[in-house]
């Protein structure tokens, strides 16, 4: 039998990036809270979750204008310690799940078939690599608020996307779909200012080539642009929350 030495790399690379990124996700068992973590207890603890995420329109003394944070540090802290070890595993899960699938779903777009194993991959390797060039891994990966305020919107961009190339495969436009990324557009922009102007542009761009790809009467554009567009005023929902947010505007008068 010959010696397959392609399908050795391939195997041997296949394992290493996931055990990479197994590797990262497992050590979040052992997050603890943190820092700005134990103000947003406090605020669950005493008020409660609604009453916390309603403080968002008048309450300038800890409620931040990061409206998602806020709805996530409250999911996750309803699980207690569990629901702190369990949130870079899963998050880390589904950011790679989304990146596959995205890949798969933009690969079908061009014409292309490419196997499950080369999708996981493509995408365990760019997990792997983002997660180990990342400026400050504990503030990125183990820590809950500066998890949700940098890594989850990376999360939510390539999701969006998902939802927003499977209409390229769908007959006729899906309403539900098509609601459900204006939803994650409006929540994915909610985590910070800076992920929203990544996500509005991002969204930006791709309406833009799917709009002239409409002219041009393209399959693909024709069918995502509508969902594109629709992503996209999700995300400008959200830039528009952040910006006049009340925190946001103390922020302004005291530094600006």
């Amino acid at each position: 039998m010959k010696f397959d030495f392609k399908r050795f790399v391939f195997i041997v690379g296949l394992i290493l990036f996931l055990a990479g990124v197994g590797l990262f996700s497992y050590l979040g068992y052992y997050n603890r809270y943190w820092a700005d973590d134990w103000c947003y207890n406090a605020d669950f603890k005493n008020l409660g979750f609604l009453e916390t995420l309603s403080g968002y329109a008048y309450n300038v003394t800890y409620t931040p204008s990061r409206y998602s944070v806020t709805i996530f540090a409250g999911l996750i802290q309803a699980f207690e310690i569990f629901g702190m070890q369990l949130m870079t595993p899963l998050t880390v899960t589904i950011w790679l799940a989304g990146l596959a699938y995205l890949f798969y779903n933009v690969a079908g777009m061009a014409g292309y078939r490419l196997s499950k194993w080369l999708v996981i991959l493509a995408a365990s390797t760019i997990a792997y690599f983002s997660i180990y060039l990342s400026p400050h891994i504990f503030q990125s990966l183990y820590w809950r608020t500066g998890m949700l305020t940098y890594f989850t919107p990376l999360v939510f961009l390539p999701w969006i996307f998902v939802f927003i190339t499977m209409h390229s495969n769908r007959e006729k436009p899906s309403v539900l779909l098509t609601m459900l990324v204006f939803v994650l557009a409006l929540l994915g922009g909610g985590f910070s200012e800076a992920s929203s102007s990544v996500l509005v542009s991002t969204l930006g761009l791709y309406t833009l080539i799917a709009g002239i790809g409409n002219f041009q009467k393209r399959s693909w554009a024709v069918k995502t642009f509508v969902p594109a567009m629709v992503a996209l005023a999700g995300a400008v929902a959200a830039m528009t929350l952040l910006v006049f947010a009340p925190t946001t505007q103390v922020r302004k008068e005291r530094y600006g």
